[in-house]
């Protein structure tokens, strides 16, 4: 098990949020903490770290500016060692930042249907949409986290194989259609001799 600690100020929900997200798929479980001593992965501004803890330090243009259109990161962002880094060496707010589509809450650019597109977006020439950064992001901790002694590991999610398929479905408009099927019925038993209430 591995122990995190974050400073109180900060979201709980985003961090919690987003440190479930990247150990889903790694063979270790965690704890949220309050003690930062005991803690193997401290989250936090705080420049006291013990032997064999990992300190990520929380990005402060992020954290500061949390929720207003200041908390986005300025283009060009960093690359080291051809990793690009949304918030620094930040990778929590850097995988909150596109796990959530953060960008799209606070850049209000939109198309005539009310849709974020990328050429709207402010780091379409950083490539942060075109490299899966979320699971590059989990590799680097993983990483990190093995070098403090912890032993973890990348799930195998496909057995057999380093690759698969995973379907998904946006969801946004779930409630503009919940009575698709009651309306496609008045539509076709309009001209017909049977009543709604006979489906019913």
């Amino acid at each position: 098990m591995i122990k995190i600690y974050y400073d109180n100020f900060l979201n709980k929900n985003v961090i919690e949020y987003t440190f479930i997200e990247l150990f889903r798929y790694i063979d270790n479980s965690i704890l949220f903490i309050d003690d930062k001593k005991e803690a193997h992965i401290l989250y936090s501004h705080d420049s006291f770290v013990h032997n064999n803890q990992l300190k990520i330090e929380p990005s402060k243009l992020f954290w500061n500016n949390y929720g207003y259109k200041e908390s986005l990161p300025i283009s060009p962002l960093k690359i080291v060692e051809d990793i690009i880094f949304i918030y620094n060496d930040d990778i929590i707010a850097s995988s909150f930042f596109l796990l959530s589509g953060y960008e799209e809450l606070l850049n209000t650019k939109r198309d005539k249907y009310n849709r974020f597109l990328h050429k709207y977006s402010y780091y379409k020439t950083d490539g942060i949409y075109k490299k899966p950064l979320v699971e590059i992001y989990r590799k680097v901790l993983v990483s990190k986290v093995n070098d403090i002694g912890k032993r973890s590991n990348i799930k195998k999610i496909f057995k057999k194989n380093n690759f698969g398929l995973f379907l998904t479905h946006d969801v946004d408009g779930v409630y503009k259609y919940r009575n698709t099927i009651k309306s496609v019925l008045k539509i076709i038993l309009r001209y017909s001799n049977y009543d709604l209430q006979d489906f019913i």
